[in-house]
């Protein structure tokens, strides 16, 4: 063979970072001693690795419920219809 064949690498952009997850990435990086772009691939490598969890019932609404609090908290308390009057004007209107 006295021809190379070229590797071609699929090229990954990734927009909208938060800085923060930016700068921890790059921290990160830096303590592993890697470029920027190996510490994402070793990331994403690991993420995609990982077992999937499953989700108990029980540990789905305890999810829901620490959502529901964390928005409460950051938005104070709904105060729309509740999904049984909507359900009801729903029904009604048929």
């Amino acid at each position: 063979m006295g021809v190379k064949e070229a590797i071609v690498m699929p090229i990954l952009h990734v927009r909208n970072i938060p800085q923060r997850l930016y700068d921890d990435i790059k921290l990160r990086a830096n303590l592993e001693r890697r470029s920027l772009t190996a510490e994402v691939i070793e990331l994403l490598e690991r993420g995609l690795a990982a077992p999937v969890r499953e989700f108990s019932m029980k540990e789905w609404l305890e999810d829901a419920r620490r959502f529901s609090d964390e928005m409460e908290a950051k938005y104070g308390p709904y105060e729309g219809p509740s999904s049984a009057d909507l359900i009801r004007e729903d029904r009604e209107s048929h």
